[in-house]
């Protein structure tokens, strides 16, 4: 599915992440780093600095 994150490979810090979609395996790797994962729905609605902003193809 375009646009879903996946669980391949590992993180060593914390990320802050929006994407359509994330495999349960993309999740817990990106929140037991403590980072955050959003769906671009909850990015929309926040309040963000789009300089902080990348996206990525």
């Amino acid at each position: 599915m375009p646009g879903k994150l996946l669980g391949k490979g590992s993180l060593s810090e914390a990320v802050r992440v929006a994407a359509l979609g994330f495999s349960t395996k993309a999740r817990a790797e990106i929140e037991s780093n403590k980072g955050e994962a959003y769906a671009l729905k909850e990015l929309v609605e926040m309040d963000v600095n789009s300089k902080d902003v990348f996206i990525v193809q």
